[in-house]
């Protein structure tokens, strides 16, 4: 029978709330993590690929179809997506099958969007990075049309990620040429940092340090995240890395 947990919750509850609801309390906590109710909150599974590739590639369609057709531009965000993953054959076809099913009129987008919800948990580090590249998607043709905006939004919501947010990932890709990749986007590197060039040097620096622990590669490797996801977050991380060294070098720092 596991006891470690409750032993340890126990003893800490009534450490900090010094009475028997503490105990009690920290008792409850503890048996959930011995039931591993907790630690399943912040693992992802390492291998279920499809857990992720139909939802995500699914919005895709929807998001490039929103607006009444698939440009080529789209289409070929997605192809740079799937080679950005590193999909295998199997999980390419998966994805092509995925976007072409987000493009039918009768798509669910808010049943799709609860599937990546729940493969995200509890990750708004993860959720932001899947926004990040749905959004490379929707920016493919360039300007963002109303209905493309409207679905990303409407993702946005059902993922609980907060509109300032999205608004933030949109003017950063919005900075550089649209319809390339993202990591490719001669982009203002301060947008990259989420910040103006008005930004002093202890902001950008405190900016940096932010955003690199929030993308690191390591933390998503420590959640047990998919190879997919790693993927994800070393493209971002590269970005941010080159936005800090461009600024470094521009001001001598």
């Amino acid at each position: 029978m596991k006891f470690i947990g409750k032993l340890i919750g126990a003893l800490l509850g009534l450490l900090i709330l010094r009475n028997p609801m503490g105990l009690g309390i920290g008792l409850a906590v503890g048996h959930a993590w011995d039931m591993g109710w907790i630690g399943q909150s912040f693992r992802r599974p390492r291998n279920e690929e499809g857990a992720l590739v139909a939802p995500l590639f699914s919005l895709a369609g929807a998001l490039a179809r929103s607006d009444g057709r698939v440009s080529e531009a789209e289409i070929a965000a997605v192809e740079r997506l799937m080679a950005r993953m590193g999909l295998d054959r199997s999980g390419r076809e998966r994805a092509i099958a995925s976007f072409n099913r987000g493009k039918q009129p009768d798509f669910g987008i808010d049943a799709a969007t609860r599937e990546l919800r729940a493969f995200c948990g509890i990750r708004v580090d993860l959720k932001l990075s899947l926004l990040d590249v749905l959004a490379d998607v929707a920016l493919a043709d360039g300007a963002l049309a109303a209905p493309r905006a409207e679905t990303l939004g409407r993702v946005a919501r059902g993922l609980d990620v907060d509109p300032s947010l999205l608004a933030v990932i949109l003017k950063r890709k919005q900075g550089g040429d649209a319809g390339a990749p993202s990591r490719e986007l001669r982009t203002d590197p301060y947008a990259v940092l989420e910040l103006t060039p008005q930004a002093s040097d202890e902001e950008i620096r405190r900016a940096y340090r932010r955003l690199i622990a929030l993308h690191h590669p390591d933390k998503a490797h420590a959640r047990g995240a998919a190879p997919e996801i790693m993927r994800l977050a070393e493209a971002r991380a590269r970005d941010i890395n080159a936005a800090w060294e461009e600024i470094k070098t521009r001001r001598g720092l």
